[in-house]
């Protein structure tokens, strides 16, 4: 609970409690769970094209690919261990502000291992997850481009496609978190299972 309480008095929380609200946690109710996660490896094709900026407009549009201010490639890329939420509840969303599981030591599947905690079974089948692993493998290649390329001068332009999708079911830690707040507002929590990491959700008034 150390990390969320961290979480819980950020600055943004400060000036909620400022304007009259009061997010102090009166309760709360923790459950270790291991939720259900599709697991992708995917291999990729980047393109990228870059402009020079500090060129004039009318010289960069006569320019030719290959030349000074404007340039195409493209190269492979790749992601491993992308986990994908295979469950509606807890929110989706919040599960993947957990950041990356450490899946080395995965041991196969056993009643015997869930025998301390409880697991979900999944809802989220693997057609619907691999849609969502396409957007956000392309997106990660998308943003890692522009950090690598881009800077005040050059404008970049990437798109990534996924060439290749391997994929896994896999059983991983998390910590499920129900915050009582003191104004009656209930707000979701996870906590990473290995790393502590810490994904809060939004006040909502309770039912």
């Amino acid at each position: 609970m150390s990390e969320v309480r961290e979480k819980l008095t950020g600055l943004s929380e400060r000036i909620t409690n400022l304007l009259g609200g009061d997010n102090r946690v009166a309760n709360a109710s923790i459950e270790g769970v291991y939720l259900p996660f599709w697991i992708f490896d995917a291999l990729l094709k980047v393109n990228v094209t870059l402009w020079d900026e500090s060129a004039k407009w009318g010289a960069q549009r006569s320019l030719q690919a290959g030349k000074t201010g404007y340039q195409q490639f493209n190269y492979p890329d790749g992601a491993t261990g992308l986990a994908v939420p295979a469950f509606k509840s807890p929110d989706p969303k919040l599960a993947l502000e957990l950041g990356e599981f450490a899946l080395v030591d995965m041991l196969p599947y056993e009643p015997k291992l869930l025998a301390s905690h409880p697991a979900e079974i999944y809802e989220v089948d693997f057609d619907a997850a691999s849609l969502e692993a396409r957007s956000l493998v392309a997106r990660q290649a998308r943003e890692a481009a522009e950090a690598q390329y881009g800077d005040r001068n050059t404008r970049v332009s990437a798109t990534a496609f996924p060439l290749q999708m391997t994929f896994q079911l896999a059983l991983l830690p998390v910590w499920v978190i129900t915050l009582f707040e003191r104004d009656g507002d209930q707000r979701p929590a996870l906590v990473h299972g290995q790393t502590g990491r810490v994904a809060l959700g939004k006040a909502r008034k309770s039912a």
